[in-house]
């Protein structure tokens, strides 16, 4: 018997203009007439800001992939995912009529820019933005070891060497007020004052004081930490009281002061600076917007100053007279964040990487060390993975600037964050 052989043949679909091929919920892929000017191709997809995300990428094995990439995109992404599914590069917009290059995830801090005055063109120019990934570590209010009761700097080690009093030569000036006679004086020549016995004397002599009286510390630029590494060692002795009796405030102007909200680790009774120098510690706080530079004994800064409200003081802080190095402004070490071009920090993109995440709500300010610009102070709800902030004023930075993360209260969390952070930058020509 003779078989017959069937054929079989592959057919193909067509649609016609303007139909096309649903794609899951919100996707669709179609030849669109709608533009009398000009027929095209177009992958329509779903707004975004929640599950569904408006992003076209192409990649190796990425099917049944839970890439962690793209949560909440709102503006069209259209890019690829690099072989191990860990970062992406891709055409985007930050905004309304602003477009630009994105990259996410892990990825190498090479970049191809050519810096401002170069002969290179580059097309993009104060429209590229990009991602910079800066794992911090365990963070929280007293954390960052600045003396033994630090503070809440993030990323590391601190830098308790470049910026110093030493003996009222180095950067951070320190002054004394005598209320009774309306005098300042330097903290090494402190006992020209009434009432203060010893050089390097940063209070009046216990029973002295009266309120008004105060010591202020200064320096160049805006600052958001202080500490005091020592106190006790050789001459130096620690502050006593018996009950609260002053306030941490910052000048807005010559003569004019504003009450400061502190972590102060160097009180051991309630970390609130109303005791401080009971120990060795670190001072932090989120600067605020009218902190002004002013001038005091003839010299111009940015001041903090702890003011006595009333007498209660039981034994007078004095700095020890060999070193003479403290009190120090705190900024991030040499291993901290440091920015790789010129640019803008337009979002800030925080992450709880601890198996148990905070569960009160941390506050943070971001940093330029190097120029002493910072953002408005943030906070991040308690048992909240992530979360994105947008300075109100984009933080700028230039190539090499130290930027750092300082925890200004952590909310007496018994499960500090550990804090991974990404800054969307773009680039400035």
């Amino acid at each position: 018997m003779r078989l017959r052989r069937k054929a079989y043949h592959r057919t193909s679909s067509s649609y016609s203009d303007d139909r096309g091929v649903n794609l899951g919920a919100a996707g669709r892929f179609e030849w669109s007439t709608d533009d009398a000017n000009a027929n095209l191709m177009v992958l329509n997809l779903p707004s975004g800001g929640s599950v569904d995300v408006p992003v076209f990428v192409s990649g190796i094995d990425i099917k049944d992939t839970d890439l962690g990439l793209f949560d909440g995109i709102t503006q069209p992404w259209v890019g690829a995912v690099d072989a191990d599914k860990d970062a992406a590069i891709g055409l985007t917009f930050s905004a309304d009529d602003t477009p630009g290059i994105e990259v996410k995830g892990t990825f190498d801090r090479t970049y191809t820019i050519p810096d401002a005055g170069a002969d290179a063109t580059f097309l993009m120019t104060d429209s590229y933005r990009t991602v910079w990934g800066f794992a911090c570590g365990l963070s929280g209010e007293d954390t960052d070891g600045a003396g033994t009761n630090g503070a809440g700097m993030t990323g590391g080690a601190v830098d308790l060497t470049t910026n110093q009093f030493d003996d009222g030569s180095g950067t951070v000036s320190v002054k004394i007020y005598d209320h009774g006679t309306t005098t300042w004086d330097d903290l090494s020549t402190s006992s020209s004052l009434t009432g203060w016995t010893a050089n390097y004397q940063l209070q009046p002599d216990a029973d002295s004081e009266e309120a008004g009286d105060a010591f202020a510390i200064g320096f160049s630029t805006k600052f958001c930490e202080v500490a005091f590494n020592d106190l006790s060692t050789g001459s130096g002795a620690m502050a006593t009281y018996a009950a609260d009796c002053g306030k941490w405030q910052y000048s807005t102007g010559d003569g004019t002061w504003d009450d400061l909200t502190v972590y102060d680790g160097t009180d051991s009774t309630a970390q609130d600076g109303k005791r401080p120098l009971q120990r060795a510690g670190a001072i932090s706080f989120a600067p605020p917007s009218d902190w002004v530079a002013a001038t005091y004994d003839g010299q111009e800064a940015y001041w903090i100053q702890w003011v006595f409200t009333a007498a209660q003081l039981t034994q007078s802080a004095l700095i020890d007279t060999t070193n003479k190095d403290e009190p120090f402004v705190v900024i991030p070490n040499d291993d901290a964040f440091s920015a790789p071009f010129k640019a803008t920090i337009g979002k800030i993109r925080v992450t709880d990487m601890g198996a148990t995440v905070h569960d009160a709500a941390v506050k943070f300010v971001v940093g330029n060390f190097t120029t002493g610009t910072f953002t408005e102070e943030f906070t991040w709800t308690a048992s909240q993975y992530n979360d994105t902030f947008s300075p109100s004023t984009p933080l700028a930075v230039a190539s090499g600037d130290k930027v750092g993360v300082l925890i200004t209260d952590d909310g007496g969390s018994t499960a500090n964050p550990v804090l991974h952070v990404e800054f969307e930058a773009t680039y400035l020509d």
